[in-house]
């Protein structure tokens, strides 16, 4: 008689790769309404899969885009299981204002992101995306996680991605989401002492999981030292007697029919030695518009680019601009010795409440959006693997 064996199951290790739990309990449409939104947007989002893997949609899926909501009876969403090479799974109870949704996927090819640091996909590995949407005491909350699983001893490190979801219902004008701030791509002022009092005590809520990012406005009335280019000059400068280059150009343009425009009358003070009556005065200064005084680089985060930042980063952090004259007290609350120009990073109290400063140096040049700058990579990475992130009153898989 023939003997045969059972194969053994391969163990696998599955971790949290993103997450986010939000709510919204705005008054811009009705409650049923909001949860219509949401619901619309996951079966939009899970179409949209299929028709990626150029599939057929089944009936359970079809249903209006979330713009067309009016349209729409809850009781006609049904609870729904697909499975052709990938699976998905949801579960809709409308009578109690819940759904739930799963897309389950699986690599089967190994691809490098962009930075040659991560994988974008790794062979084998199995992708679940989660969804759980859930009108309860007047308000809506929205949870979504991305799970991987890797083989037992298996070290593929892919970079954190934020799915597209995130993007259509915080884009979407009908709904206002929330943590304990408002989760949108605004940069928000912490101009007095109230404000930065709530950014403490929102980060040390157990519902906060979204770290909070605080550029420190640039002190611009500390001039930089000038850097005089002697070659210029026929002598050394002596920085004792200021001259008003005003009336030096005025001379200079002296029997000349052109006038001054109005910019070069425009000018500064600067220190420079008064020429002697033996000296010629364009030796001096050789051009109506002097040349010879540079000022010493800028190193910061411009406020554009960083709200740019904001516009892409938003579903990790929150992001605020502190002006000048908050920076002692802010350094006060969170105990740290932060200076103009640079870039702070808060943890939530529950992810381990730490600061990271980020100096200016670090800062320069600086391109693209959130993810290509070095604490958006940073804060993305802390997000893998978190344990016990809050969720409210939602179940992934209801009982």
């Amino acid at each position: 008689m023939k003997n045969y064996s059972v194969s053994s199951v391969q163990q696998s290790n599955t971790y949290p790769i993103y997450q986010l739990w939000m709510f919204d309990d705005s008054s811009k449409v009705s409650e049923d309404d909001k949860f219509k939104i949401c619901v619309l947007t996951v079966l939009e989002w899970l179409r949209d899969k299929i028709k990626d893997a150029n599939d057929t949609v089944p009936d359970e899926l079809n249903y209006s885009s979330p713009k067309e909501y009016t349209s729409v009876n809850l009781s006609g969403i049904r609870s729904c299981t697909y499975h052709n090479g990938y699976e998905i799974d949801t579960i809709s109870l409308t009578d109690d204002r819940i759904f739930v949704a799963s897309f389950l996927e699986t690599d089967t090819v190994t691809e490098k992101d962009k930075d040659g640091i991560g994988y974008d996909h790794y062979a084998g590995r199995k992708v679940k995306t989660e969804y759980a949407v859930k009108l309860i005491n007047h308000r809506l909350e929205i949870g979504i996680r991305v799970l991987f699983s890797d083989g037992i001893g298996i070290d593929a490190y892919s970079t954190p991605k934020r799915p597209s979801i995130v993007k259509r219902l915080i884009e979407n004008p009908d709904l206002s989401f929330k943590q304990t701030t408002p989760i949108t791509k605004e940069v928000f002022s912490l101009k007095n002492s109230n404000l930065i009092d709530l950014l403490k005590n929102n980060l040390s809520s157990e519902k906060c999981g979204l770290h909070a990012v605080v550029l420190i406005e640039k002190d611009y009335t500390v001039q930089s030292s000038p850097v005089i280019d002697t070659r210029l000059l026929s002598t050394k400068p002596v920085l004792d007697k200021p001259v008003l280059i005003a009336d030096a150009r005025k001379k200079l343009m002296e029997g000349s029919e052109k006038k001054p425009s109005a910019f070069q009358q425009k000018a500064d003070i600067r220190s420079v030695r008064e020429p002697s009556k033996k000296e010629s005065l364009s030796k001096v200064i050789p051009d109506p518009i002097p040349s010879f005084i540079k000022t010493e680089k800028d190193i910061r985060l411009p406020i554009r680019q960083y709200k740019e930042i904001a516009k892409s980063g938003y579903g990790y952090a929150v992001f605020y601009e502190l002006k000048l004259h908050m920076l002692e007290e802010f350094n006060r609350q969170f105990s740290i010795s932060a200076n103009p120009g640079e870039c702070v990073i808060l943890q939530p109290d529950n992810f381990g409440g730490k600061t990271f400063i980020k100096k200016n140096s670090e800062l320069e040049n600086v391109e693209g959006g959130f993810y290509d700058t070095s604490f958006g990579r940073e804060i993305r990475d802390f997000v893998r693997n978190r344990k016990g992130y809050y969720f409210g009153n939602l179940e992934f898989t209801p009982g």
